[in-house]
């Protein structure tokens, strides 16, 4: 154990002075970070770390990023997170009314055809839909139908507000967008 914790210290302290060398971004998180999984795929053994250690880093990194906010931003940030959070939660029970009405129209399993409908990425659907034995094949292809249709109607819809009047900087946004494929959200970073 005391090799161990000898290993940890000369990370640590490795990757702080190396990080504050080369300007490294986030040094004295990332730089121990990275000088330490040099350490682990190079040495011949396994490092472990102390279970009070890692929870006391732990904590140290949450006191860290906590301290970083004020009141002020904490109140508006919760503001915002629970109207997302109702706003999904809204969302979540409306597809799942439609996947449900899915399956009394198409008589499809109702596991699939509600997992079917859920606005979630692909990956958890389908595992989810391993987990409760629904129809897998279902659950693809009414997720790669959306995509297709989000993608097709992308187009149409967004066209029209091309033909407007709109600003240089709103024009250039929404051609971008369209002709690129890029998310919104990327292009909103550039443009704000």
């Amino acid at each position: 154990m005391s090799l161990n914790l000898l290993i940890i210290v000369a990370c640590v302290g490795l990757g702080v002075w190396l990080g504050s060398q080369i300007h490294f971004p986030a040094s004295t998180f990332f730089a121990p970070l990275f000088v330490g999984l040099l350490a682990c795929w190079t040495l011949p053994y396994n490092i472990q770390v102390p279970d009070i250690i890692f929870d006391s880093a732990l904590l140290f990194i949450g006191f860290a990023t906590g301290l970083q906010f004020n009141l002020q931003g904490v109140r508006r940030l919760v503001k915002a997170i629970l109207i997302e959070v109702v706003l999904a939660l809204l969302l979540i029970v409306v597809c799942s009314v439609v996947g449900y009405e899915f399956h009394l129209v198409t008589n499809i399993d109702t596991i699939g055809a509600i997992l079917g409908s859920m606005p979630t990425g692909t990956q958890a659907m389908v595992a989810s839909t391993v987990h409760f034995g629904g129809d897998t094949g279902v659950v693809v292809s009414m997720h790669t139908i959306r995509m297709f249709i989000i993608l097709g109607l992308r187009s149409l819809l967004v066209a029209p507000l091309v033909r407007h009047d709109l600003s240089p900087k709103d024009s250039q946004l929404v051609s971008s967008f369209i002709d690129n494929g890029r998310s919104g959200e990327k292009i909103l970073d550039e443009f704000s």
